[in-house]
């Protein structure tokens, strides 16, 4: 009897239905199913609809910041390629052999993009 009352009071809690709707979002689920989700778990409609709104808000604030962080490590790795390809140029000999790291430039190129989508996405 007691585990059924707290199964209840549980799923009306409002923090522990903002996190199931934020993983529920993150996944992929719309907001109309996740929204159908909670009032099936006993939440009033407006209640549900609003929770569904803040965790949408949240996880477009956390793809952005996400992002965000994805964008600077390839502003980074673009950085360090050309800091490794100048350094060996002025290092070599007149017409000598060095170094043009491009696979660094690459992979941040790849993450300005990858990082990029997602701060528009969100």
């Amino acid at each position: 009897m007691a585990t059924a009352q707290f199964g209840y009071a549980q799923q009306l809690n409002p923090n522990a239905s903002f996190a199931e709707a934020l993983n529920l979002l993150a996944s992929g689920k719309n907001t109309g199913s996740v929204v159908q989700q909670l009032v099936m778990k006993g939440l009033p409609v407006p209640m549900a609809e609003h929770i569904v709104a803040q965790a949408g808000q949240a996880k477009r604030a956390a793809f952005r910041k996400a992002g965000l962080s994805i964008f600077l490590r390839g502003i980074g790795l673009i950085a360090l390629g050309i800091i490794i390809t100048a350094a060996t140029y002025s290092l070599a000999a007149p017409g000598g052999i060095f170094l043009v790291a491009f696979g660094p430039v690459i992979a941040g190129v790849i993450n300005v993009f990858r990082g990029l989508g997602r701060m528009i996405t969100g």
